[in-house]
C-alpha cells in the first residue's frame, strides 16, 4: 500500500535567462472559431483538515540594483461591443469573509507610492461610475458597513487631506457634490455631521462654508449659499446659529454670532433681514442681550448705518435698550 508523502512535490516552470533580456512565459487558452474561447484557471490547493488552503502569489521580480521593479498588470481583452469585466472579490464564508485590501508600496527614504482609482473615459457618450460603499446587511439589529475616507497621519508635520471635488467642464455645467444621509422607512433618516476635529493645544479647525467666487466681469452672482431645514407636515426642525460655550471658570468672553449684508464698492451693500414665518399666527421676533449670572446682562443696540468705519457711531439714529435684571430698565432714542 503506498503512503501519501507528507509534502508533495512542487512543480516549477521557468524561461531561459539571457545576457540581455530573459525569456517570456505565455500562457494561452485555447482560441474557439463558433463559441468562447478557452479559458485559464490558476486555482491553488485545497486542504481536507481545518487548515487554510493554499495562496496565489502574482508578483513581478525584485530589482535589487538601482532601477524599476516590473508592473503588475490585470487587465480585460479588448472588444468592439463590450470589454470584459475586472472581477476582484475575496470567497465567501459562512463566518467571516477575507477583505480586499489595496494598497501602495512604502518608501523608505521617497514618496510612498499612490493608490489611483477611475472609471473609465469615453468619448462620445458619457464617463464611467465610481462606487464606493459599504457591505449591506440583512439581519433585523445589524448595521450596514461604514465607508472611512481618511487622509494620511503624519508624525510631526501636516496630516494628509481629503479632497472632494465635482468634475469641471469647459462648456458646461460643473458637477455637483451632494452628500446624503441614508434614508428610513420607520425611524429618523441618518444625520450628517459637518465640523473639525479637537485640538488639544491651540485652538481646533475652522469650518468654512462658502460658494465659489465669479471671475471675470461678466453680468452675473456668485452662488447662494442656503442654510434650511427639510419640510413637514406638522412641525419643521429648526435652524440653531451659536458659537460654543466657555466652560473655563477664568473665560473672559463667548464667541459672536455676527450676520452682515455684503459690501460693495461702488453700489449699496447688501441687505440683512431677519424676519419671523408667516402663518395664520405670524411668529415673533426676539431680540435680546445675553443672560448675566453676577454682572449686568447684555445690552440691545440698533442703530442706522454711518459713513464711518466704526459700528459705534451713528449718522442717523440709533436705539439703546438696556437691562438689568432681566427687565427693560431705559429705552433711549437718538435722531440726528
Amino acid at each position: 500500500m503506498l503512503r501519501k508523502p507528507k509534502v508533495s512535490s512542487a512543480v516549477q516552470l521557468g524561461a531561459g535567462s539571457g545576457a540581455l533580456k530573459g525569456g517570456s512565459i505565455d500562457i494561452i487558452g485555447g482560441r474557439g472559431n463558433m463559441e468562447q474561447g478557452g479559458a485559464v484557471s490558476i486555482v491553488s490547493g485545497s486542504s481536507s483538515s481545518a487548515v487554510t488552503s493554499g495562496s496565489v502569489d502574482i508578483s513581478t521580480a525584485a530589482q535589487t540594483s538601482s532601477g524599476t521593479s516590473g508592473e503588475l498588470r490585470l487587465k480585460s481583452g479588448e472588444s468592439r461591443l463590450k470589454s470584459g469585466d475586472v472581477v476582484l472579490v475575496s470567497g465567501d464564508s459562512n463566518a467571516v469573509s477575507g477583505g480586499l485590501l489595496l494598497g501602495a508600496g512604502k518608501s523608505a527614504g521617497g514618496i510612498g507610492g499612490s493608490v489611483s482609482v477611475s472609471a473609465g473615459a469615453s468619448s462620445e457618450s458619457s464617463g464611467g461610475k465610481l462606487e464606493l460603499k459599504g457591505g449591506a446587511a440583512s439581519a433585523a439589529l445589524s448595521m450596514g458597513g461604514e465607508v472611512l475616507l481618511q487622509g494620511g497621519v503624519a508624525g510631526a508635520s501636516t496630516g494628509g487631506s481629503v479632497r472632494i471635488s465635482g468634475g469641471s467642464s469647459a462648456l458646461g455645467m460643473g458637477g455637483e457634490i451632494e452628500i446624503l444621509s441614508g434614508a428610513s422607512q420607520f425611524e429618523r433618516s441618518g444625520g450628517v455631521s459637518v465640523r473639525s476635529a479637537s485640538s488639544g493645544s491651540t485652538r481646533s479647525g475652522d469650518v468654512s462654508v462658502g460658494t465659489g467666487a465669479l471671475l471675470g466681469t461678466q453680468d452675473a452672482s456668485s452662488g447662494s449659499l442656503f442654510l434650511s431645514t427639510g419640510t413637514g407636515s406638522s412641525r419643521v426642525g429648526d435652524v440653531l446659529m451659536a458659537p460654543g460655550a466657555v466652560s473655563g471658570v477664568g473665560g473672559t468672553q463667548g464667541g459672536r454670532v455676527t450676520v452682515s449684508g455684503g459690501s460693495s464698492q461702488g453700489g449699496t451693500g447688501g441687505v440683512a433681514s431677519i424676519a419671523a414665518g408667516e402663518g395664520t399666527s405670524g411668529g415673533s421676533l426676539l431680540l435680546k442681550g445675553g443672560f448675566a449670572n453676577e454682572m449686568a446682562g447684555g445690552n440691545v443696540i440698533v442703530g442706522a448705518g454711518s459713513r464711518t468705519q466704526s459700528w459705534l457711531s451713528y449718522d442717523n439714529a440709533v436705539v439703546h435698550i438696556f437691562t438689568e435684571g432681566g427687565r427693560v430698565v431705559s429705552v433711549t432714542v437718538c435722531i440726528r
